[in-house]
């Protein structure tokens, strides 16, 4: 039985997830705006995935993209975008950034 690399589980993810969607791979590179022979590089492991990349599979599959990039060894990277995104948006709708205060106010309060 063939040895699973971190590579191999993301390809495996990322096809599942994509079938599930009713997408084929060459669709779902479509929609994340790169081309099916570079999609099937980055989960091969024969090209680096760009953190951009990783957020527009991880909508189009509906997952987190920091979960995505995780599996793809890019986690920091992924946590520091996802970050800035937030940043941007709390700027431009305080009311988001009160809300998830709010929110994680009340989950660490459970936590204890």
């Amino acid at each position: 039985m063939k040895a699973r690399t971190p590579r191999t589980e993301l390809k495996t993810f990322v096809t599942a997830r994509a079938r599930g969607k009713s997408l084929s791979l060459k669709e779902l590179a479509s929609r994340a705006e790169v081309s099916q022979a570079q999609l099937l590089e980055i989960l091969d492991g024969q090209r680096e995935l760009d953190i951009a990349l990783g957020f527009k599979i991880a909508r189009e599959i509906r997952v987190s993209p920091v979960q995505l990039c995780r599996m793809a060894g890019k986690e920091a990277e992924a946590l520091d975008a996802f970050a800035e995104r937030f940043r941007r948006c709390a700027q431009r709708v305080p009311e988001f950034a009160r809300k998830v205060d709010d929110t994680l106010t009340v989950e660490e309060a459970f936590a204890e």
